[in-house]
């Protein structure tokens, strides 16, 4: 089974006003093995959802999919674990949680994010969708 975490870059681009990575985004997710976990921080959705409210957009049809995803809460068992890899503190919060899902899920880190996508590298494995497309067999 591939598992990933999949940034709010991605959904933000997928399901908010039209920009660079709109059609990507859509292609990531329509190409996903049948096979892919897709595995969601807390802070993704909310991420997600703020950035389209900001957009002016409709967010409750966006909540609705979200969560049809396993989603990780900060809870305390999470936070214990995500303690143990804070590292040098050069990693924006949210950027940290994200990067910590994946690497406690043994997952791949998905997202836009360039900044966020080089730093995450050093804790787990991130990769921008078309990457992710271009080395997993669709088969």
């Amino acid at each position: 089974m591939n598992k990933l975490v999949v940034d709010s870059s991605v959904f933000v681009s997928l399901f908010g006003k039209a920009d660079t990575f709109t059609e990507s985004s859509a292609s990531f997710f329509n190409n996903l093995p049948r096979d892919t976990e897709i595995i969601l921080p807390a802070i993704v959705v909310a991420e997600t959802l703020v950035n389209l409210a900001k957009q002016k957009l409709p967010t409750k049809a966006v909540y609705d999919k979200l969560l049809k995803f396993t989603i990780v809460p900060l809870d305390g068992v999470f936070l214990e674990k995500f303690r143990q890899l804070l590292g040098d503190g050069q990693m924006r919060s949210a950027d940290l949680i994200i990067a910590a899902t994946a690497k406690l899920n043994t997952a791949t880190l998905i997202s836009w994010d360039k900044r966020h996508l080089s730093k995450a590298n050093d804790i787990c494995e991130a990769l921008t969708p078309k990457q992710y497309l271009s080395q997993v067999d669709l088969n």
